[in-house]
């Protein structure tokens, strides 16, 4: 598939060295990622744990992003144990603006801080690259989440006062950008 046409398929499959990212579906809306929702970290800087409060509602939000045409939702995998840690969200994905909004989710509290993210967000931005042309990556970070900023620091997002949508961040957000032919 060319890096400029219009239609695309979502990754089946995305390797690192130590995690699998699959696609995230409904069915994997468990008890278990429920819970990670309903810590207080979560709670406090992931905008959809505020909102989901049971299984079908995590299943409703899920199969609202899942099926989005402009949106690639992947889970996080273990390679050791195949365990789902976390996901990993690019929506929405603009081929002509040759942008994506990234969202990542690392709810296993033990892997938090291993540098998930990075390995994580280092892998799919290099998809996004290679396989649909993605130029530039843009999140949205709450400022007192210092871990956060700092790990994607790491990854080398950079502070911007842009962001696709949106006309400057809310006082206590920092909009971020990763330039993908610099990784």
């Amino acid at each position: 598939m060319s890096k400029g046409s219009k239609k695309w398929k979502k990754p089946k499959l995305i390797k690192t060295k130590r995690f699998l990212l699959k696609p995230l579906q409904p069915r994997y809306a468990t008890k278990k990622y429920l819970n990670w929702l309903q810590d207080s970290i979560s709670r406090r800087y992931i905008a959809a744990a505020k909102k989901t409060k049971k299984i079908s509602d995590l299943k409703n939000y899920i199969k609202k992003f899942s099926s989005g045409k402009k949106c690639i939702f992947l889970r996080i995998l273990t390679k050791k144990t195949n365990s789902h840690i976390g996901n990993i969200k690019y929506d929405p994905i603009d081929l002509k603006r040759k942008t994506a909004v990234m969202g990542i989710f690392v709810g296993e509290p033990a892997w938090r801080g291993k540098g998930v993210a990075a390995e994580v967000i280092e892998a799919t931005s290099r998809y996004l690259n290679t396989n649909l042309g993605i130029k530039k990556i843009f999140l949205g970070v709450a400022k007192e989440n210092k871990n956060a900023c700092s790990a994607y620091k790491k990854c080398g997002f950079q502070k911007t006062s842009t962001f696709p949508g949106k006309k400057r961040p809310l006082k206590n957000q920092v909009f971020m950008i990763l330039k993908t032919d610099e990784i």
